[in-house]
């Protein structure tokens, strides 16, 4: 049987102050084996904490999928981005300009295609732990980070239809260069919330290692994206795989989790 930490005391009740974890409810005095008389959750499962290992299982596998698909779909942008600019080149260079047209659409109609599998990774990840109410989760970098979502595929289908079905002229090429600012603001903004976010659920595992760099990123991810742009022409590139690399850590804990019940032994959880 699983010990229940902190303990109860030796006639099996909660003398500790102590609340519930799914509607906050006061504990102490309950009997540890007994309910929340406010929601019935089981005493022992507030006493045992909020570590993912200890979370639903159904719970699990959804954050799982979400932190898949978000970073498979940054896999992909990445290398469409890089097949992109060397077709793009070839066609140019080529003189096409009916052709040049038709590229750009349908590179338009790719990156849509990729927000959107980005789109429903972001709201799988960020899936409510109905083990919790809403105080005690993120509910502001949750909120964020779908709301943003959202705003990116509005603004990829924009730009893939402008792409497609609009006259070149010096208008269009305004309001695609105003569409991709709005883009690169709105991942900023949603950048933000996820480290905000992965911070509350690496704090889960526990890894302090993540906690850290998602602290850290908000402020230095920005810094080598946008000066970098300017001056390694690769700045973007490197925040992004340093991003990549922050929320596979976190889904190799998943993974193990869902595999052994226990989180990933990796270097540096401890801090």
């Amino acid at each position: 049987m699983e010990q229940i930490h902190p303990p109860a005391n030796p006639q099996g009740i909660v003398d500790a102050l102590r609340s519930c974890i799914k509607c906050g409810y006061n504990i102490k005095g309950l009997f540890a084996e007994g309910h929340c008389p406010e929601c019935g959750t089981p005493v022992a499962q507030s006493l045992r904490g909020d570590l993912l290992q200890h979370a639903a299982g159904d719970y699990i596998k959804t954050i799982l999928t979400g932190h898949s698909w978000v970073l498979n779909s940054i896999l992909v942008s990445i290398i469409l981005q890089i097949a992109g600019a060397f077709v793009g080149f070839s066609v140019g260079a080529a003189g096409g300009t009916a052709a040049s047209r038709e590229f750009t659409a349908l590179a338009a109609f790719a990156a849509l295609a990729v927000s959107v599998w980005g789109l429903l990774g972001y709201l799988k990840l960020t899936t409510p732990d109905p083990q919790f109410d809403g105080s005690s989760q993120p509910e502001r970098a949750r909120v964020i980070v779908r709301a943003v979502a959202y705003a990116q595929m509005g603004i990829r289908g924009m730009l893939a239809a402008f792409s497609a079905f609009s006259t070149p002229s010096a208008a269009m090429v305004l309001v695609l260069g105003g569409l991709n600012a709005l883009a690169i603001v709105a991942f900023a903004i949603q950048f933000v919330a996820m480290m905000n976010y992965t911070r509350w659920l690496a704090r889960r595992v526990p890894d302090a290692w993540i906690v850290r760099r998602a602290g850290m990123y908000r402020w230095l991810l920005p810094l080598v994206a946008v000066p970098g742009a300017i001056l390694l022409m690769i700045g973007p590139l490197i925040a992004l795989i340093m991003y990549w690399n922050l929320l596979d850590r976190m889904r190799k804990h998943l993974k193990s989790i869902v595999a052994t019940g226990t989180p990933a032994a990796l270097r540096g959880m401890a801090g």
